[in-house]
């Protein structure tokens, strides 16, 4: 979306064209970093709130500084406002913004090659990460599941390894990691949903207990009968599991009365 913004320069008013992004998959990784900062001041506000807007208004729409500076109240809120769909943590997204931290690397597009074993073992970790936000040691052993060093088969073993690693990692990128984990997760709530149902949250905004998805019985009814083939299951890529399971619900679903 392009924007044409007026502001005072040395001499007269100056004129620039802005090109607003309109969803994750425009933003770089540095832009996606500015956001996570935006997000991390808004619990704090005060004067980093305003630092946090500035500098993401400076990575978004590609404005030197001084630019940014020489805005009016009222149109670095028309801009945010333009900017209003990071707010949306259901918009979804199906790619990692930070590829490495440290020697540890974030899975490919479409968790491509990570297998369900990993997924079930990442998606629990999250969720106790996000059910204990401050609990520093549960967002850790989350992001050391998820990120391996390259080459690395999954193991929860290496995850004791990894986590050693993040020791150098700072609170930006893991946050940043945490809030795209929600992003990759709405989107498989898009693809697939029968097995990832949209609004689970919304329980815990009535009042009701927020509980962990429980993988193991899922991956028990996935497997089902066929036990002497388990490590198969464990090893497939969890896409290919993925449409079975989402498949089979819907199935379910519609032969019901």
């Amino acid at each position: 979306m392009k924007v044409v913004i007026e502001y005072k320069g040395l001499i007269g008013m100056r004129r620039r064209v802005v090109d607003i992004p309109e969803r994750w998959g425009a933003l770089s990784e540095r832009q996606y970093r500015a956001v996570v900062q935006w997000w991390m001041s808004c619990e704090s506000g005060g004067a980093s709130m305003y630092r946090a807007v500035s500098r993401l208004l400076e990575s978004l729409l590609r404005l030197p500084m001084n630019v940014v500076g020489r805005l009016g109240e009222y149109q670095v809120w028309a801009l945010m406002e333009r900017l209003s769909w990071l707010r949306d943590i259901m918009m979804p997204h199906n790619d990692f913004f930070i590829k490495q931290l440290g020697t540890l690397c974030a899975p490919l597009p479409k968790l491509k090659g990570v297998t369900l074993q990993k997924y079930m073992t990442v998606d629990t970790f999250y969720q106790l990460a996000a059910l204990h936000p401050d609990d520093e040691k549960r967002l850790d052993m989350f992001i050391a599941s998820l990120y391996n060093k390259p080459g690395e088969v999954f193991s929860e073993v290496n995850i004791d390894a990894n986590m050693r690693e993040l020791k150098k990692v700072g609170r930006l990128e893991k946050m940043a990691v945490f809030i795209n984990f929600a992003l990759i997760r709405s989107w498989l709530s898009r693809s697939f949903p029968w097995l990832f149902p949209s609004g689970d949250g919304e329980g815990e905004a009535h009042g009701e207990k927020r509980t962990v998805t429980p993988w193991l019985e899922i991956f028990d009814a996935f497997v089902g009968d066929d036990v002497s083939n388990m490590e198969k299951y464990r090893t497939m890529e969890c896409m290919d599991a993925f449409r079975v399971m989402n498949r089979r619900l819907k199935m379910r679903a519609k032969a019901k009365p």
